[in-house]
């Protein structure tokens, strides 16, 4: 008896807008650079395909409207909408990419443009898109001893690389509406909560640092942050050896980056919070 069967497996990988340093890798499919910005004047951006394996890679790319959100528990996720509200800084659907489709061969790299093509009232501001690089390699197909049957397993990445269109002069800001700390055995639980003002979306680092009553620092934890509408962030600080005793949290937030090229990132006036904490 014989029969064959098909399986696929999907992985995301995410690049926050950017949230990591790091290019993305789909599979065997590298991803750069890891966020596009394109302004009204220029509306085209490149991003460059490589493959660095040893098997050709079909790879697909599409927009949806995105951005980071946080769950209940303060870990980060990107959400997609797949209807935006009207209003919305959306602008999934108009930017395209040329190609849309392509197969990278072994140890080759593929540029892909991205054009944008905005509606001729669109208003000064900031607008997002998620672009969804989808790469396919379907795996040769595997006969199962003593069945005869044939399986295949063909294994789908998506990586989601952030596009944000800028056009008119932008202001960016953020606000700390929660900072909550718990000891949870050698850690500090640490629940940020934060809310962009202005008209584009908060990039920045978020600085945490632990001090004694000398002002030492004891403990500290640096993170990337973006801020389109609101998140919060669930960060732990390891406090393990440090004596009982009281202490301060100091978190600073700037418009600092070292991901992103200076001239691409908004300023904004930096921000400092104190809280005391008890170790017991």
């Amino acid at each position: 008896m014989r029969g064959a069967g098909v399986r696929r497996c999907f992985r995301w990988t995410l690049a926050v807008a950017a949230g990591t340093a790091f290019v993305a890798v789909a599979q065997a499919i590298v991803v750069a650079p890891h966020v596009v910005f394109l302004d009204h004047k220029t509306r085209s951006g490149v991003l460059y395909l490589y493959n660095p394996s040893d098997r050709p890679e079909e790879v697909s790319i599409s927009f949806a409207f995105g951005y980071p959100a946080s769950d209940s528990a303060g870990n980060v996720y990107i959400r997609l909408v797949e209807d935006p509200e009207t209003g919305s800084p959306s602008a999934a659907g108009w930017i395209r990419a040329f190609p849309r489709r392509t197969v990278v061969l072994p140890g080759q790299r593929q540029a892909v443009r991205l054009l944008a093509q905005p509606p001729g009232d669109l208003p000064d501001g900031e607008y997002w898109t998620r672009t969804l690089v989808t790469s396919r390699a379907a795996q040769p197909p595997v006969t199962v001893p003593d069945t005869g049957v044939r399986v295949g397993l063909t294994l789908e990445v998506r990586t989601l690389i952030p596009v944000m269109y800028r056009k008119g002069s932008l202001t960016t800001g953020v606000e700390v509406t929660a900072l909550t700390v718990e000891p949870e055995g050698d850690t500090l639980a640490i629940r940020v909560g934060m809310k962009r003002r202005g008209t584009a979306a908060y990039l920045g680092t978020l600085e945490l640092a632990l001090l004694d009553s000398t002002g030492a620092v004891r403990a500290s934890w640096e993170q990337l942050v973006a801020v389109y509408y609101q998140l919060e962030r669930r960060l732990p600080l390891s406090i393990a050896g440090l004596p009982a005793g009281t202490y301060t949290l100091d978190l600073r937030l700037e418009t600092k980056r070292n991901d992103i090229k200076p001239e691409q990132v908004i300023w904004a006036e930096p921000v400092h919070r104190q809280l005391g904490v008890r170790l017991p």
